[in-house]
């Protein structure tokens, strides 16, 4: 009789572990279903922010460069706070304008439809799994020569782990062609 009950409570013991196993695993499982489910959405939302954190940068280079026409040749702005995270901007002198693109799971706008944000042109172009978001300010029309480092160039700022600290400085204004030239810097 004595065996039976230490069988017993042995078997007792032992089916409190596998019950302790079994609700961890389904538990776990709970977990990574949770996760797969949000995931995706935590993504999009994060890309969301992106995409208007880079709206507002290249609306602060925007309004800087309106300042600089305002008060005249020799004045420089500084934009202290430019940070990438994600996406690359390019300052394109040969074209005249300032592109920011970023990959996102996050459609800003409908596919190959352009969207006008202020002076900015907005496109979201459908990709495989996601959207490449491109926005882009062309300063031609409003005779404004972008330059980079007193040249004619294009270059590309890459995602960072610090802000960039850029400068914008009104060289000159030809008066002839009507024209106002910015130079562009990096500290």
């Amino acid at each position: 009789m004595l065996n039976i009950l230490k069988m017993t409570k042995n078997n007792l013991k032992g089916q409190a572990w596998i019950e302790t196993v079994i609700y961890t695993l389904i538990m776990l499982s709970i977990i990574g279903i949770v996760i797969a489910v949000a995931k995706p959405a935590l993504q999009e939302k994060q890309d969301k922010l992106f995409v208007e954190q880079s709206i507002e940068s290249m609306n602060q280079i925007d309004s800087k460069i309106g300042e600089l026409m305002t008060y005249g040749p020799g004045n420089t702005r500084e934009i202290t706070e430019l940070g990438i995270k994600k996406g690359k901007l390019t300052i394109n002198s040969s074209a005249d304008s300032i592109n920011f693109e970023i990959d996102s799971k996050y459609a800003y706008s409908q596919p190959d439809q352009l969207v006008k944000v202020g002076k900015m042109d907005v496109i979201t172009e459908k990709k495989a799994n996601n959207y490449l978001v491109k926005l882009s300010i062309n300063y031609t029309k409003e005779n404004i020569n972008i330059v980079f480092g007193d040249a004619e160039t294009v270059k590309t700022l890459s995602p960072a782990p610090t802000p960039y600290k850029m400068f914008i400085r009104n060289v000159n204004y030809d008066s002839i062609n009507k024209v106002y030239k910015m130079d562009f810097t990096l500290a």
